[in-house]
């Protein structure tokens, strides 16, 4: 028996692998930290990390890959508007530190660089946007022979070094506390475009930073 199953409504994640320079990977990792305000890791004391000059040929290849993502895979037509960063930081999380679940506002797409990450040093975990624990209602928990992307409510990622991935910034995720004795370094970027959307009868000019 021949049949059709339609995967209407994804949410799309991005994942590459790439390289970054050894300068740029150093200054970012030595940069100044602070302690987060509900003390569960710690964040440059700068939000615009990637604006030092030292950055622009990573940031390049960031692009080059937001590109991909947007253009190729997701369809999007960007001859009127292009995209900018809004913001960027590195993360450093000590000896258990952790993230709660959280996403992030005034931004489109979020990516996560992942520059230092030791074994063990914490996963990313993503939540289904709705709440719901599996594909049927909340409160009918239905078992299943194994959890894929289409029926579970939430999916775990095992970052290496060099790992790049980006998603939409809506959609909630965490981090697993860092299990070793040695920190883990990853680097946030905020995305969000500027120019003319829509068409000459109804359009919106949106202006960056």
């Amino acid at each position: 028996m021949t049949f059709k199953v339609f995967n209407f409504f994804p949410i799309p994640l991005f994942y590459n692998n790439i390289d970054i320079d050894i300068d740029t990977k150093k200054f970012l990792l030595n940069s100044s930290f602070k302690r987060t305000g509900g003390g569960t890791s710690n964040w440059t004391k700068s939000n615009y990390i990637l604006d030092n000059e030292v950055c622009k040929g990573f940031v390049d290849k960031l692009f080059f890959q937001l590109k991909l993502f947007v253009n190729d895979y997701l369809r999007a037509n960007d001859e009127h508007f292009e995209w900018y960063i809004t913001n960027s930081w590195v993360l450093k999380h000590d000896p258990n530190d952790f993230n709660q679940a959280h996403g992030h506002a005034n931004s489109l797409i979020t990516g996560v660089y992942y520059l230092e990450v030791p074994e063990h040093s914490g996963d990313i975990t993503f939540w289904k946007p709705d709440g719901l624990t599996n594909i049927f209602h909340v409160s009918t928990n239905i078992p299943y022979k194994e959890y894929t992307p289409i029926n579970c409510g939430t999916w775990t990622i095992t970052p290496r070094e060099g790992d790049l991935l980006l998603f939409p910034s809506h959609l909630r995720h965490s981090i697993s506390a860092n299990e070793t004795n040695k920190q883990r370094y990853s680097l946030t970027i905020n995305f969000h475009i500027k120019g003319t959307l829509g068409t000459e009868d109804d359009c919106l000019n949106l202006m960056g930073r």
